[in-house]
């Protein structure tokens, strides 16, 4: 977590364990995951805000919700 808020990468972590830089503005959740998906026990995919245009984090950001998708139960 340390590279992260010091600008050097992302995490996806639990919540809980984040939530409180998240609220100092430390790190930001750049997108929600599906309602369904949300509810469960998750991890997020958390960043430093001066990150959020990088090519590279909107890359992984576009992968890993094509990856929820395939494991999203129908309604």
């Amino acid at each position: 977590m340390e590279a992260v808020l010091a600008g050097l990468g992302i995490a996806l972590a639990n919540r809980m364990l984040v939530q409180e830089h998240i609220d100092k503005g430390q790190l930001i959740v750049p997108f929600e995951l599906d309602d369904n998906i949300s509810r469960q026990p998750a991890y997020y995919f958390v960043i430093p805000e001066q990150n959020l245009k990088s090519e590279k984090v909107q890359a992984l950001q576009q992968w890993i919700m094509g990856i929820t998708l395939l494991y999203t139960p129908e309604p």
